[in-house]
């Protein structure tokens, strides 16, 4: 289960460095996009897919410092204990 959260954290830094990274190289010129309805497509899918991960990552996150962590550390206890 931890691995399954660094390879969802990595997946989330990758696309923002790269997202990040894209943005620059448009807003500098390093890309020209003719199309405005190809732009238009491209920022949605991008968006969508980066607000999706956002999420999964938020979530993971959250289960490790949160009340799901302890829980599990909990009730892992509590059956080593009977």
């Amino acid at each position: 289960m931890m691995r399954l959260s660094y390879v969802v954290i990595g997946a989330w830094i990758v696309l923002m460095a790269g997202s990040i990274f894209g943005l620059f190289q448009l807003f500098t010129g390093g890309i020209k996009l003719q199309d405005a309805s190809l732009a238009a497509t491209i920022f949605l899918l991008l968006g969508n897919m980066l607000g999706r991960l956002d999420g999964i990552v938020q979530q993971t996150i959250g289960y490790w410092f949160g009340s799901s962590k302890g829980s599990h550390d909990k009730t892992a206890a509590l059956v080593k204990g009977e």
